[in-house]
């Protein structure tokens, strides 16, 4: 595990960030030389995936440093990132929905990195890669894989959302954890003293929505400039 606390937390932030744009801005115009390669590609992404999954979870119960309270995977890029490992491995189109949507979020990963940027220190690479790569995924589906989304899962994957925030408030709770975006809470505080538990879920929610509605009008937008024939059959898989 490596941690960055080695250099300033400023510039480590904005070469992040500046890795992260031009790498999307490269997916978008090397298309055809990343389909050209793209098995290498997903191979290289898949041995870089294996590796953070590995230093999360196994790593902890093998070294007993595994925590109930910090270690499980209830958060939305935790929860995502293994299905991206598996995508690499299969390319399932089933997939790509959820990947587009909701691993789309791991982006937010790279522009506010778990809160404030002087948190930065406290973070890791695996953490960095993770959120590297799923924000780079929507637009390797749309761009590579011709993926067009539907709006309908984008309502899909919100109620979902907004469902499994409900459902672990009272969990967090009973088990005191800070699962499912919890801890933004006390973020969120700073901005809106005093704000409720409900009032949280329902705001996340709506700011979820809006950042699934600017992904599927840049999809649309971008088929439309091309003049791209979506990816088919998959589309509306749930």
């Amino acid at each position: 595990m490596v941690t960055f606390d080695f250099f300033n937390p400023f510039a480590i932030y904005i070469t992040f960030n500046l890795l992260t744009i031009v790498s999307v801005g490269l997916v978008l115009a090397k298309k055809d030389f990343i389909e050209r390669h793209r098995k290498a590609i997903l191979k290289a992404a898949a041995v870089l995936l294996a590796y953070t999954q590995s230093q999360r979870y196994i790593l902890p119960l093998w070294t007993g440093t595994f925590s109930f309270e910090e270690s499980l995977p209830f958060f939305t890029c935790r929860i995502t990132t293994p299905i991206l490992l598996y995508y690499t491995l299969t390319e399932e189109r089933r997939c790509e929905p959820l990947l587009f949507y909701l691993g789309g979020t791991g982006i937010m990963g790279v522009f506010i990195p778990a809160g404030p940027i002087d948190n930065i220190p406290e973070l890791t690479e695996y953490y960095f890669i993770d959120h590297y790569l799923l924000g780079l995924t929507p637009f390797y589906l749309v761009a590579v894989k011709g993926f067009s989304p539907s709006y309908r899962q984008a309502v899909v994957v919100t109620l979902v959302f907004a469902l499994a925030m409900l459902a672990f408030l009272p969990l967090n709770r009973v088990f005191d954890t800070d699962y499912f975006h919890w801890r933004d809470m006390q973020l969120a505080r700073k901005i809106i003293p005093g704000i409720t538990p409900l009032w949280f879920t329902f705001l996340l929610t709506l700011a979820l929505f809006s950042f699934f509605n600017l992904y599927y009008l840049m999809a649309k937008k971008y088929h439309a400039s091309f003049a791209e024939e979506p990816a088919p059959s998959q589309n509306d898989s749930f």
